[in-house]
């Protein structure tokens, strides 16, 4: 890939998030909580777009650009830990909070019943301290 890496600002969180939401359009997880594709491409394009001005605010989000510098091909972003705590005002600023209202109350307590399983599990089966990106 010739493109370069370059860090994100929060004015890159809606580009950003749109390639992460189309990199998983038939992740399991995705499907499991929204099963219709329409649906399933709204909700986590807004997820994802929160999470990257979550990271651009409290952590770090970068990505790489296509060839020719005018479009990202390829997103991360993580926080700190300790540092990157999921408080309500950085939730809040973040618009995690919004995609939470968004979501709905069913939903998204499914999203965080399965990541508080996923949590369970690397508590049990990984290292610590290590980084998960």
């Amino acid at each position: 890939m010739d493109g370069r890496v370059v860090r994100l600002s929060e004015a890159d969180a809606e580009q950003a998030g749109a390639v992460l939401a189309r990199a998983f359009p038939d992740d399991p997880f995705h499907v499991y909580l929204f099963p219709d594709p329409d649906e399933r491409d709204r909700m986590w394009l807004a997820l994802y777009t929160a999470g990257v001005r979550f990271g651009c605010l409290y952590g770090e989000s970068w990505a790489v650009t296509d060839p020719a510098g005018e479009a990202l091909a390829a997103v991360a972003y993580g926080f700190p830990m300790p540092g990157g705590e999921f408080t309500p005002e950085r939730m809040e600023r973040s618009g995690l909070a919004a995609v939470a209202d968004l979501w709905g109350t069913r939903d998204w307590q499914r999203f965080e019943t399965a990541l508080a399983a996923i949590e369970a599990a690397k508590r049990q089966l990984v290292a610590t301290p290590h980084w998960y990106l």
